[in-house]
């Protein structure tokens, strides 16, 4: 009977023992989660306010106590299949890859004869070239998302047309705004072709 109910003991034990260090585990997954998190956020926290934030109300815990919850919420999963997608973007008319980029190489062609055209007359007249000035004017008249492709055209093109003398002093050029979304240039006016 004495062998019973020491195994009777041991069983209730390691029972007791198993649910401690289940509590125990499950204890340090979620202070690793709370701690994993502070971290993300305080690392995001680029100007401190939430540090700030934070700190202060770990000092003023006992004067004025708060309680940290967590929800955990199911996963999403994307059930969509790759047809779905198909179709959604003939509905949108969205061009596929390959199209847009054929379509953009023809536009691109076509704009740099343009722009070629256009910056001729100042080689011809032996006129100053000021890119900024010029890649301004044709900025003004593209949509933003061209702005970057407009501008290395004209760039490109400016630059088989000459050089700028300022170039070999060595000194960099002025930076100038060549659109009202903070894009500069830098770039010596062009003067010997």
């Amino acid at each position: 009977m004495s062998i019973s109910w020491c195994l009777i003991c041991k069983a209730s034990w390691d029972r007791i023992i198993s649910w401690g260090q289940q509590a125990i585990d499950l204890w340090i997954g979620y202070d690793r989660h709370v701690h994993k998190f502070i971290r993300t956020a305080i690392d995001m926290d680029k100007n401190r306010v939430f540090a700030q934030r934070l700190r202060q109300s770990v000092q003023n815990y006992f004067d004025n106590p708060w309680t940290l919850t967590h929800a955990n919420a199911d996963r999403l999963l994307d059930m969509r299949d790759e047809e779905l997608a198909l179709r959604s973007e003939e509905v949108t008319g969205e061009l596929p890859p390959d199209l847009e980029y054929e379509e953009f190489s023809e536009i691109r062609e076509q704009l740099a004869a343009m722009i070629e055209q256009a910056l001729k007359v100042y080689q011809e007249q032996k006129m100053p070239l000021d890119l900024g000035a010029v890649m301004r004017d044709y900025l003004a008249q593209y949509p933003r998302v061209r702005h970057f492709d407009v501008a290395r055209i004209v760039v490109d093109q400016a630059v088989r047309l000459g050089v700028a003398e300022a170039d070999f002093s060595g000194l960099p050029a002025q930076w100038q705004a060549i659109n009202d979304y903070g894009a500069k240039v830098q770039a010596h006016v062009i003067d010997k072709y």
